[in-house]
């Protein structure tokens, strides 16, 4: 994906891990999460790695934790596609947050596409 691979600096051989996620608060859903990290910054074998826990501890755990980022938001409804793979008709509406989390050393090291349900999320946001 175009988007994804400039976002993360990303030539057009390089390769991602793609995380797709979706949270639970008593068994309802409440996020759907998309990850995007650039291979390279994590040299274990996929497959052998326990994605159930934290992906920023993951992160840290190969020192490319997330120290700042840059995001948008919008209010949408979650794609057709991902409401009937998961059977979500009831998520309702969403704040969407599209991240690009960068290092210490300002490198891109996670693309994230958020979506928060509007029915139990509130931001407060500051602008500069």
């Amino acid at each position: 994906d175009k988007r994804v691979a400039e976002s993360l600096h990303l030539g057009p051989a390089d390769r991602v891990i793609r995380i797709e996620r979706i949270r639970l608060h008593d068994d309802e859903p409440i996020l759907y999460c998309i990850d995007y990290v650039p291979r390279s910054i994590i040299p274990s074998r996929p497959y052998d790695l326990d994605w159930s826990g934290s992906l920023l501890n993951l992160l840290e755990e190969y020192g490319n934790r997330p120290r700042m980022s840059a995001a948008s938001v919008s209010a949408v409804l979650l794609p057709e596609d991902v409401v009937e793979r998961h059977g979500l008709k009831d998520f309702g509406p969403a704040l969407r947050i599209t991240e690009i989390c960068f290092n210490a050393a300002g490198a891109p090291v996670n693309y994230a596409i958020d979506y928060h349900r509007g029915s139990h999320f509130s931001f407060s946001l500051t602008r500069k």
